[in-house]
């Protein structure tokens, strides 16, 4: 008994300095939440919270003239917010501005002559900038002045571009329907008519609105489209009219390179509208927007119907504080410049032809481009970065890998300078409609080889130009003022196949005596200088290309490094010289080490998807060096393609390639197993050409 006793009774005295060490606890607990507190009543935040729980407990018992003043108190704290707001989008639109303002510009082409030929035009301010430098004279026409610009001037061709506020002041507003601007259409046409003036309609706005443009197109004897699938229904509709597709391009004067590598300092720009009636394309919009924002990149929209204040066309009130005002033409082209990426977004997506001009003219300026799908740019621009769902897009806009990233720009530049000008569509046009003699020269170029062991891989600018290759030896022989081009080429480097090309380009938005390379690889590293931007000096003639007509022959034969003799020229990119040596020597650690994963890529004549879709997003993979890419040729007959592939199997040393001779097999299977058979890590995948990872 007397234990049992005992044994309660040290239990409860175990129990008993428990609860004392959980007293001791608390106590401790509470002064520290005491001093705490003290701390925090002393705080500035804490008196505020204070004061503002005692005014709404007053709140709550005030009658209602008290609240109507609360209320009007909160409604000005709400405004006092909205102006500071839209004081901050006025400071970056007025900075955005002034920066676009400072940016380099075209002085003009000395590769193009203008078509001697006077043009009147019915359309807005994007399609009359693109014609206004192709033409010798355009004239704008409106309701108001056309019958004396008609009478007084010899006018060759009248163009209408469709559009639905044409003229400079939105003349044109209505002029489907409004019986006066009707009847002035009608007239320009009947005018024309008796003057022996051709007369074309141009859609840009097919095929959503063909039914209505359809009235007007009727009324004219040649009929362009830039739907090409529309193009049977423009033949059923108006068979006394003839129809033909025509490609966008871009004016070369306004959308260009000029200025390109040092001034992109933003992230990411849309210049357009939210037009609510186009459901798909504003899902698609939010979906880019979306990404870029989960990507932690910042965003300027330029909404361009901003001073309509129209609810059909405003914006989702989550991209409120990224809207700005729309920006002038005139300054728009150099703002695009100012961003790392701009966003391309299409209304019409299953055109395989149409799609939104800033896809050319964003390319033209060498901007990185985000868009919506559309298979006229799914398959014409492997190169646009297409973004049908949420996606991280950091990488994209800041490469791991700049400098190829930078290359991918350039690469942009070149696919539209070539042969996708508004020189170039204007005279598949005009000798459409029987004016075939404005057609574009074929220039000449003289290359002179200043020595014998002078490495030159073929020259994709033999497409586009007539070139002769002499050495200095024999360059008595030609009479080099018959060129219209000359460039010197010397020992000790490489000269890549786009070499020629991207200098020649360069005078289609230059008016220069020489296009050079300021900044260029030795082989081991990249030598710094100007780049697509005007220069004062020609370093070296060895990485120049001159124009005859611009600069003394005798001069060119003499003269030497680092000369101001010929004026002010233009310096073009880095590449082109000594290019892959450089890449290669950078990563000659990847040549002999052991590969993770084998990446098999079968190929058949689709080499610009290889490099610009496949390859690309590989490049951007952080293990891109612990892959082995195993480049199968499947008996490509395109020449192109296999020049591609060659290039990056000589910039990679993890790149390597195998070619199946004869005829194709037709299936990918071949090709897959013989990269099987070559590959030498453990793991081994499939990717398409024509697909990304």
């Amino acid at each position: 008994m007397k234990d049992n006793r005992a044994e309660k009774e040290e239990d409860l005295y175990e129990e008993l300095n428990k609860l004392k060490y959980q007293v001791t606890y608390y106590k401790k607990q509470k002064e520290e939440i005491h001093r705490e507190l003290i701390k925090l009543k002393a705080s500035r935040s804490f008196k505020v919270a204070v004061r503002m729980a005692r005014f709404a407990r007053r709140l709550q018992n005030c009658t209602s003239p008290f609240k109507k003043v609360t209320d009007l108190v909160a409604d000005r704290y709400l405004n006092y917010k909205k102006a500071q707001d839209e004081r901050r989008k006025l400071n970056l639109y007025k900075q955005l501005t002034m920066e676009a303002s400072l940016l380099p510009t075209s002085n003009g082409s000395s590769f193009y002559n203008k078509f001697n030929i006077s043009v009147g035009l019915v359309t807005d301010e994007y399609m009359y900038n693109y014609y206004k430098d192709a033409f010798s004279t355009v004239y704008w026409l409106t309701p108001d002045n056309y019958e004396q610009i008609i009478d007084e001037n010899n006018i060759d061709v009248f163009i209408y571009i469709s559009c639905w506020r044409g003229g400079p002041n939105n003349e044109w507003r209505g002029h489907l329907r409004a019986p006066r601007l009707v009847n002035a259409l009608d007239d320009i046409l009947d005018k024309c008519k008796r003057n022996n003036i051709q007369c074309i309609f141009q859609s840009i706005e097919d095929p959503s609105n063909f039914d209505h443009f359809m009235p007007l197109a009727k009324k004219f004897p040649y009929i362009f489209t830039s739907d090409a699938d529309v193009l049977e229904k423009y033949k059923n509709a108006c068979p006394e009219s003839k129809s033909f597709y025509s490609e966008y391009g871009v004016n070369p004067v306004l959308n260009n390179p000029v200025g390109l590598v040092a001034n992109q300092k933003y992230d990411v720009f849309f210049a357009g509208s939210y037009p609510t009636r186009y459901k798909k394309r504003c899902s698609d919009m939010e979906t880019i927007f979306d990404s870029i924002l989960e990507s932690d990149l910042s965003m300027v929209v330029a909404d361009r119907n901003s001073e309509l204040n129209l609810n059909e066309y405003k914006f989702p009130s989550k991209y409120s504080q990224y809207l700005v005002r729309c920006f002038p033409h005139e300054i728009l082209q150099s703002v695009h410049k100012l961003f790392k990426a701009n966003i391309n977004l299409n209304s019409i997506t299953d055109s395989s032809t149409m799609c939104a001009m800033r896809v050319y003219e964003l390319q033209a300026q060498g901007s990185l481009l985000l868009s919506n799908y559309a298979k006229s740019v799914a398959n014409n621009f492997p190169n646009v970065d297409i973004v049908p769902i949420l996606k991280p897009l950091k990488n994209y806009v800041y490469s791991p890998n700049e400098l190829q990233q930078y290359e991918k720009r350039i690469r942009t530049v070149r696919t539209v300078m070539t042969g996708k000008t508004v020189f170039e569509q204007g005279a598949k046009i005009l000798e459409v409609v029987g004016l075939d003699k404005y057609g574009i020269n074929r220039p000449g170029i003289a290359v002179i080889r200043d020595g014998d062991d002078i490495q030159m891989k073929p020259q994709s600018v033999g497409n586009y130009a007539d070139v002769v290759y002499v050495s200095s030896a024999e360059i008595s022989n030609i009479n080099l003022g018959d060129y219209d081009y000359i460039a010197y080429l010397n020992e000790g480097q490489v000269y890549e196949k786009d070499y020629l090309l991207d200098m020649m380009n360069a005078f289609k938005y230059t008016d220069v005596p020489y296009v050079t390379r300021c900044a260029y690889f030795d082989g081991k590293d990249l030598i710094e200088g100007i780049q697509h931007d005007f220069t004062q000096t020609m370093p070296s003639k060895y990485r120049t290309l001159f124009k005859t007509s611009k600069c003394d022959i005798e001069s060119i034969k003499s003269c030497s490094s680092d000369t101001a003799l010929f004026g002010v020229g233009y310096s073009v990119d880095c590449f082109g010289i000594n290019y892959a040596k450089y890449l290669m020597g950078l990563n000659r650690k990847s040549r002999h080490k052991q590969f993770v994963l084998s990446v098999i890529v079968p190929i058949y004549n689709n080499g610009t998807f290889l490099i610009e879709r496949c390859f690309e997003s590989l490049l951007l993979n952080k293990n891109f060096q612990d892959f082995e890419i195993l480049l199968i040729d499947d008996g490509s007959s395109d020449n192109a393609t296999i020049a591609l592939i060659e290039e990056l199997t000589s910039r990679h040393p993890n790149v390597r390639s195998y070619y199946f001779s004869g005829a194709p097999s037709g299936s990918a299977s071949r090709a897959r197993n013989k990269g099987i058979a070559l590959s030498t890590s453990k793991y081994v995948t499939f990717l398409d050409p024509d697909n990304s990872i």
